[in-house]
């Protein structure tokens, strides 16, 4: 069994490869929006510590009209 001083070790030495890694995908322009199957807006991707905290506002009426529970709406002739 590994020791927590270890897998701390381990976290703290991989973290800055994780940060570099995050910056390149947002970098090359892949939206935080395609990661998810609803619309946000506002994203804020943060690396604390040993998380990631992802902040974003949702688009509700957007993810209502399509998601598959919300009543179809008719086109009038």
């Amino acid at each position: 069994m590994i020791s927590q001083k270890a897998v701390d070790l381990l976290v703290e030495m991989s973290a800055p490869f994780v940060e570099d890694a995050i910056r390149l995908l947002l970098r090359r322009g892949i939206p935080t929006t395609s990661l998810f199957q609803f619309p946000t807006r506002n994203e804020l991707l943060v690396v604390e510590e040993k998380f990631l905290r992802l902040e974003a506002d949702i688009d509700f009426p957007v993810a209502y009209y399509y998601s598959p529970v919300a009543p179809k709406l008719r086109s009038s002739p």
